[in-house]
């Protein structure tokens, strides 16, 4: 006969402790803010949670109760520090009222079970008074409860109905704020035995939790009251909430010593024994709407419990029903609301979803079922490891049906005319008819002979239009064929026309698994799969040795595709979803809530989008479209530091840091809370980084010796299974540059560098003054003083020569003293000409040549030429420059009018490609270029040299002479 158990369902519930960052397991109470963060108080102070870090904010004392103020501030009580207003985005603490320890009144030194109410006041207790602070005019409001001392100073405890109307519990009292009257009214008073400690509101219907081992209900209406408490073992009862859960309204009480759930109903309450043996103490229960989820605190940490929807859903089998361990090899859902469960031994379940109860069918414990198929008249087939066995339809047990089969059947498939396909390892496939389970022959014997002896069938599907495919081993061919019912025969799509081009297609041979949807056939193997067309043409394929992904595994056991087209694959390290077109694919795990990354067991996609997956021991139920709620991640700045500590508070459109502060570390959350492993970030730096940097599952970026400048950070979140933020978080920040970076300084560089420009102008202009002058005064002496002397000689020797006339060898001396003296008057007079400033330029060196040339020139009888380039007259000339170029071209006029015997001479001064060139040509007797050199040449080479320039001398008899200086314009001046 079949047994009813009650489901055991997974335990949700996930513990937070040390060993997870927490500073202490001693959490006392929780909350959370606008954006997202959780916030809890513990015994080292207040702390901010965003699934990653514990943040410290605020002094590090005993924090015993938070509450929100509004959506940037929240209010913590701090033991023996006071309160303080915590500014959720600063993460700044200002202090609202600390203990006066130096008077005697003890009542300044507590404010205990902080409450904000919807007006913004802040509710405390002391050992006498009920008080509350109003924030807008910075004062405190008292009201005497107790005349004489409390023993307990944090008796007095708050709550805010869905009315907004305040509460106070003060001892066995229950107090109401009358607004009007502008002071607590009691409204009950309980046993002096009873201590109220928390209060919860369902409709019309106070819970109050007491110290006495009592959960009291109190109907607000009619005062009355009743008292709950069977089941219930611990004394204490700290906190309780009502919720709803997948619709049912539910409730959940925190104790001293466990956590239970109550049943309004039955009055009944439950203890959750997961905590049995350390028995924590719960002190605190907050309903998270958002994701959808409990947080619980006690003195063994943290607690996250997932109510509500979840994507993915872990049922265990119970003890009671099936010998564990046992794994569920196949599924087979013939209704909405039941699900057969094919097991590795001992028989089946049916699993009731309505009700969560199993149903079992007994087998011997040695077989396993492997497939089970369904007939038109209802009846479950199963294909275990010893023959065909059968559920009739309203059946109580199994029977043993096609008596002739007792060998291993790995597959069975019910055609379009209820016929019994099945198939035993490397035996031929056998066609029954149902119910008469009379065999058929389909096909000929020459096919059974060459075909089923060399193949090895895996799957079986009956298609859209009526044909039985296979997916099998098979040697000569592909592993993929449909039997053609008109031709008798096995028809391989590897032979197919269409596919004779197509063989590298193939994902290999060996395949597995069959899916239908739109009229394709979804075939996978070792190494990928195939997408074919309802005639067997391949459409497509995912080859995992091509792709650009990393799959986890090339066995892709299993293979269906959902009511959007995308396919999902079951292997044995996790659960594939590939996007329709294949460039997309995710991952599903234990992280997911999978029992087991092993998804190559039992599997089945429902006409309800559910994936239905065996395990060892149990199932999980993938909700496809609650995945796809689920999966729409947001991302949240969490932390904003430079390297070395220094908190950015500042978390504005665009955040200004000074240019030390240029190593940043930043984290972000999604703040889902989920497993770390479930979350993937990415980020782009605009200006360094244009495509997204993956930073995998770390939710902290780094960024080391940024230069001043303004920068666009964007970072996206992403899901484990490929799903990313649609609006990544921008954030704005701007380096700014120390003082010497910035333009002040440069100008301020620029004015000191034109400064010494200008002083050493200044000093350089000075010292040439200096120098014309001197040169002025040397030329002025030796003109007047030396020249005059000269001028003496020349006049006394002019008139010694007349007065002896008569002495031939005296006028002999006395001409060469006047030749000597008339020759030292000249180079004294190019020395003077050349020490003036005032004669520098190329023109003036060229009034002189022309003046000496015309001189000689015309004494000699020799017709002469002058050639000049106006354009450089304006050109200055060092004096070493125009001294020797001036020599220069004496030595070449006089040494033409000596030994050339010429009638015209040309002299030409020009610019010639960037270049100054002075040319003498004369038209003389001319001599042979073998034998030039003189003292005259050398003496003119080596003044060109000193100008770093070219001197040429070209002379042909009969012809004439050249002779050329060529010096570059970049020479010409000091």
């Amino acid at each position: 006969m079949p047994k009813n158990v009650a489901q055991i369902r997974v335990n949700e519930l996930e513990t937070i402790s040390t060993k997870d960052g927490l500073p202490t397991n001693e959490v006392y109470h929780l909350t959370k803010d606008k954006k997202g963060f959780l916030w809890l108080a513990t015994r080292k102070g207040l702390f901010r949670y965003d699934g990653y870090e514990f943040l410290s904010i605020g002094p590090k004392a005993f924090a015993e109760k938070i509450s929100l103020l509004d959506d940037q501030h929240l209010i913590v009580s701090l033991s023996s520090t006071g309160i303080f207003n915590i500014n959720t985005e600063t993460l700044t603490a200002t202090e609202i009222a600390s203990p006066k320890w130096s008077d005697d009144n003890p009542d300044n030194d507590h404010f205990n079970n902080v409450f904000v109410d919807a007006k913004k006041r802040i509710w405390c207790g002391d050992f006498h008074h009920a008080k509350f602070y109003d924030e807008k005019n910075k004062r405190w409001h008292l009201f005497r409860l107790f005349t004489n001392t409390a023993e307990d100073v944090t008796s007095i405890r708050f709550f805010q109905d869905s009315q907004q109307k305040v509460w106070i519990l003060a001892l066995n009292k229950l107090y109401f704020f009358d607004e009007k009257r502008r002071k607590p009214v009691l409204f009950k008073t309980f046993s002096k035995s009873i201590t109220l400690r928390t209060i919860a509101e369902n409709g019309n219907t106070f819970y109050l939790g007491t110290l006495q081992k009592k959960l009291i209900a109190l109907n607000i209406n009619t005062k009355s009251i009743r008292e709950y408490h069977e089941g219930l073992n611990d004394t204490e009862i700290n906190d309780v909430l009502f919720y709803k859960d997948l619709g049912l309204q539910k409730c959940l009480v925190a104790t001293s010593g466990g956590l239970y759930t109550f049943d309004i109903f039955s009055q009944k309450f439950s203890h959750i024994d997961q905590f049995s043996q350390i028995k924590p103490r719960f002190t605190a229960l907050y309903l998270d709407n958002q994701l959808q989820k409990i947080w619980i605190a006690s003195d063994a940490g943290l607690l996250k419990y997932q109510n509500g929807k979840k994507s993915c859903e872990t049922i265990f089998i119970p003890p009671s029903v099936a010998q564990l361990p046992v794994t569920i090899n196949a599924f087979l859902k013939p209704n909405r609301n039941e699900i057969y469960l094919g097991l590795s031994h001992s028989g089946i379940l049916k699993y009731h979803q309505q009700n969560g109860t199993f149903t079992k069918f007994d087998l011997p414990s040695d077989i396993s079922v492997n497939k089970m198929a369904i007939t038109h008249e209802g009846d479950l087939l199963l294909a275990t490891t010893k023959g065909i066995y059968q559920l009739p339809k309203n059946g109580k047990a199994l029977n043993r049906i096609f008596p002739s089969i007792s060998s291993n059947v790995k597959v069975i498939c019910i055609d379009s005319k209820n016929q019994v396909w099945l198939s035993s390892e490397y035996q031929p496939i056998q066609v029954f008819s149902y119910p008469k389970q009379q065999t058929l022959k389909l096909w000929s014997d020459k096919v059974k002979k060459e075909f089923w002896t060399k193949s090895l069938v895996n799957d079986m599907l009956l298609s859209d239009d009526g044909k039985v495919w296979l997916a099998s081993w098979y040697s000569p061919g592909f592993g993929i064929c449909y039997f053609d019912e008109k031709k008798q025969e096995f028809i391989q799509v590897a032979d197919l026309k269409q596919n004779i081009k197509r063989h590298n297609q193939f994902i290999g041979d060996y395949f597995l698994a069959l899916a239908n949807r739109n009229h394709q056939i979804f075939a996978s193997g070792y190494g990928g799969f195939n997408v074919l067309d309802k005639e067997g043409k391949i459409l497509s394929e995912l080859e995992v040795n091509k792709a650009k992904d990393n799959f986890p595994d090339d066995y892709f056991a299993k293979i269906d595709v959902d009511r959007q087209g995308s396919i999902w694959v079951g292997t044995f390290d996790g659960l594939l979803r590939f996007s329709p077109d294949f460039k997309q694919y995710a991952k599903f795990i234990e992280e997911d809530g999978l029992i087991s990354n092993n998804t190559s067991n039992g599997f089945l996609l429902d006409e309800e989008s559910k994936i239905w997956i065996g395990q060892k021991n149990g199932m999980n139920i993938l909700k496809i479209n609650e995945l796809a709620k689920s999966e729409e991640p947001a991302v949240f700045l969490s932390t904003f530091e430079t390297l070395g500590g220094t908190k950015i508070s500042n978390q504005s459109a665009l955040v200004k840091l000074l240019r030390y502060q240029n190593n940043l570390s930043l984290s972000f959350s999604p703040l889902n809370f989920a497993p770390a492993a479930k979350n993937q970030f990415r980020y782009r730096l605009l200006g360094i980084n244009q495509n997204w940097v993956n930073n995998g599952t770390n939710n902290r970026l780094v960024f080391v010796d940024l230069q001043p400048n303004t920068y666009q950070l964007e970072v996206s979140i992403g899901t484990n299974h490929g799903v990313w933020s649609k609006k990544p978080y921008l954030i704005t920040f701007t380096i700014e540059p120390s003082f010497i970076e910035t333009i002040w300084f440069k100008l301020l560089i620029l004015m000191c560098l034109s400064l010494i420009a200008y002083v050493f102008y200044r000093y350089r202009i000075n010292q040439i003054l200096k120098i014309e002058q001197l040169r002025t005064e040397i030329s002025a002496d030796l003109h007047d003083d030396v020249g005059a002397t000269l001028s003496s000689i020349s006049i006394l020797s002019t008139l010694v020569q007349h007065q002896v006339k008569d002495s031939p060898t005296a006028l002999k001396y006395l001409n060469t003293i006047l030749e000597d003296t008339s020759s030292l008057q000249n180079k004294l007079e190019e020395i003077v000409w050349s020490l003036r400033s005032d004669r520098d330029t190329v023109g003036q060196l060229t009034a002189r040549i022309r003046r000496i040339g015309a001189e000689i020139f015309e004494a000699k009888g020799i017709n002469y030429e002058f050639e000049v380039d106006d354009s450089i007259g304006h050109l200055k000339l060092s004096m070493d420059f125009r001294r020797n170029l001036l020599l220069i071209a004496k030595e070449a006029v006089n040494n033409l009018v000596k030994y050339s015997e010429c009638k015209q001479v040309k002299i030409s001064i020009l610019k010639v490609k960037g270049n100054l060139e002075l040319i003498v040509q004369d038209d003389g007797k001319g001599f042979e270029n073998t034998n030039i050199e003189g003292n005259g040449l050398r003496n003119m080479r080596a003044r060109a040299s000193k100008m770093k320039g070219k001197l040429t001398v070209y002379s042909k008899i009969g012809v004439g002479t050249e002779v050329k200086l060529v010096v570059s314009l970049t020479q010409i001046g000091d």
